[in-house]
């Protein structure tokens, strides 16, 4: 490894002073590009070379990730930890060794951006504790949402690979290794409690709730057997009685290794319980005010306080109330109560309910979504020039995530080296949706949202391999919730009050999450009082809003960077609109956004600017 570093950094500090000016024919500025290109696959491959289940996440070919990785999981330990604190150090060194080549180049872009994420990556790992990605990190080891004790089974039933016997072998090798890693998560945990981080008492709680019901469920009725017996049945070099082997020897390797591997985390988290803190804030941590900022900084992408964002979510508030109050008001729904109590009454109503059946209202929910998808794709040409191609499938979010699961999110994966957008829904009371709120549930999470802006980085040929492994909640989440807002430009809402005055909930709710993030992490607010804000502001149920406050408390500062990280495209599109007038193309816009893909608000609005000094000049 270590000369693989240092044949790394010699390299790009060959580049350096090979320049020479430019021949007239660009020669020497296009070898310039290329082997700055190749530096960053090489850096591609030594990220991948420590995250075997991204490079199965992306689909990648033996050759693109440089290793088989199929049999292998991330190491999850505290020294897996380390070491890959230590790469990305070596790694932001070449980075930043490395020549810039001409800008508007690809090369260029691509170098610019990584310096960029690297550099906060490398600055919320120095603090040694939590879990830290390539654009937003996480204070606790494990939570209720994610953790490999509950990602892991999911990874391996919904995106390794299984087309063949060495597929299957594989998934073996990997089941094998999932005791490995719960034991090294664990001992991380451990780590991170000896130095003053351990998950609220309250988080812990429902940790153990989900070990129990991983553990409750007999093994050979477990999701990850059947989902592995069924996909086995699809390989043809297979035969029954082989099947049934490979069946065989993953029951065997749970029940021997993996529930083993479960039980002594599940001691690990009762231990826990006894000194952990009942705030959920991270200002009850080890340096948490200094955390929440860094935290804060990183998901919005700006140098707004906590205060700023605490102040800036209450004028939101404020004027969304009266917006929605006017709207109500127009629709025919006058009253005195509070916008929250007036938004629950109208989703109680008889025309907003779905069939008492559950199973027949969740078929109902899933419909009114695609069709709502349909919809905003067959308008994508008045938004992009180009339109992605990547499908998008609907699906419940699994049984065992839904009592922590959100409402919705969104997430890519590979089906046989193919990207595929994945909109999960959670569907656990149908009782709790209502038809008025879907439509912009659809818009955030699929077209013109989440699956847009996600597809389009994913088929740009040009982006570094590095840059498929980044997400910017600043970007992604910015982008999903200024689409709300082009579903309502084109009119998606039109002759639809109600589902329009969704439109505004969902505004609401997202300024009422800034007051919320920081009412929990800065001024110390209980579990109680950030629910209830959210159900008197918004007037969602509070089965939801529990958990989007369990959400918020293991991922501080990230539900600020929704309304903030659309501030920011809308602020930049207006001074667009005001510097070219009848020139200003929206399409032509929304290229500049996302045409690079995930990057730091800086650079966002850096492009912006230099789009508009075309016209200036």
């Amino acid at each position: 490894m270590l000369r693989r570093t240092f044949l790394i950094l010699s390299f790009s500090t060959a580049l350096t002073s090979c320049g020479g000016a430019l021949d007239q024919f660009g020669l020497a500025e296009r070898r310039l590009q290329r082997q700055v290109n190749d530096a960053l696959d090489n850096l591609a491959k030594r990220e991948l070379s420590l995250l075997p289940e991204v490079a199965s996440q992306l689909g990648l070919s033996l050759d693109q990730a440089g290793y088989d990785y199929r049999g292998q999981l991330n190491d999850y330990s505290q020294a897996g930890f380390e070491r890959h604190r230590l790469v990305r150090l070596e790694m932001l060194e070449t980075l930043t060794r490395l020549p810039l080549p001409a800008a508007g180049s690809s090369a260029r872009v691509n170098l610019e951006i990584l310096r960029a994420i690297y550099e906060q990556t490398v600055t919320l790992e120095s603090r040694g504790r939590g879990r830290v990605r390539l654009g937003y990190a996480r204070p606790y080891a494990l939570d209720q949402l994610s953790g490999v004790y509950l990602d892991g089974p999911d990874f391996l039933a919904q995106q390794h690979t299984l087309r063949s016997p060495q597929d299957a072998s594989a998934f073996l090798d990997r089941l094998s290794q999932l005791p490995i890693a719960i034991r090294g998560e664990r001992g991380r945990l451990l780590s991170d409690a000896k130095e003053g981080t351990i998950p609220p008492k309250h988080i812990l709680t429902l940790i153990r709730q989900n070990i129990d019901g991983l553990i409750s469920v007999p093994v050979e009725e477990m999701n990850i057997i059947s989902t592995f017996d069924g996909l086995l049945s699809g390989i043809v070099e297979i035969s029954p009685a082989e099947r049934r082997n490979y069946v065989r020897r993953a029951v065997e390797i749970l029940k021997d290794n993996v529930l083993p591997a479960y039980d002594d985390l599940l001691v690990s988290i009762e231990l826990l319980i006894e000194d952990a803190p009942e705030s959920l804030g991270l200002w009850a941590q080890q340096d948490g005010d200094a955390f929440y900022a860094d935290l804060l900084r990183q998901h919005t992408g700006t140098e707004l306080s906590p205060n700023d964002v605490f102040e800036m979510g209450e004028t939101l508030v404020a004027r969304y109330s009266a917006d929605i109050a006017q709207s109500l008001d127009q629709a025919g729904f006058p009253s005195e109560d509070s916008i929250g109590q007036r938004l629950s009454a109208l989703a109680a109503l008889e025309d907003q309910a779905f069939d008492p059946d559950p199973e027949i209202a969740r078929q109902q929910i899933l419909d009114q979504l695609e069709e709502e998808i349909r919809r905003a794709q067959a308008a994508l040409s008045q938004l992009v020039d180009r339109p992605p191609s990547t499908p998008i499938d609907i699906r419940q979010v699994p049984e065992l995530r839904q009592q922590t699961a959100p409402t919705g999110y969104y997430q890519i994966a590979s089906v046989d080296g193919a990207p595929l957008g994945i909109f999960h829904v959670n569907l656990r009371s149908t009782e709790d949706w209502a038809r008025f709120t879907l439509p912009t549930l659809a818009y955030h999470e699929g077209y013109p949202g989440h699956h847009l802006d996600t597809a389009i980085m994913l088929e740009d040929n040009e982006a570094a391999l590095l840059r498929r492994m980044i997400w910017l909640p600043s970007y992604g989440e910015g982008w999903a919730l200024y689409a709300e807002d082009l579903a309502d430009e084109l009119g998606f809402y039109d002759n639809r009050p109600l589902a329009r005055i969704g439109y505004l909930q969902s505004l609401l709710f997202r300024s009422a999450r800034l007051v919320v993030d920081v009412g929990i992490h800065a001024k110390r607010w209980s579990r109680d009082e950030a629910i209830d804000y959210l159900i008197e502001v918004t007037g969602q149920p509070r089965e939801a809003m529990e958990r989007e406050v369990d959400r918020y408390a293991v991922w501080p500062g990230q539900s600020a960077s929704y309304m903030i990280g659309r501030d920011q495209i809308v602020r930049l599109r207006r001074r667009a609109e005001a510097v070219l007038g009848d020139q200003f193309d929206l399409p032509t816009f929304h290229d500049v956004i996302l045409s690079k893909g995930p990057r730091p608000q800086s650079l966002i609005e850096q492009d912006v600017d230099q789009w508009l000094a075309q016209y200036l000049s």
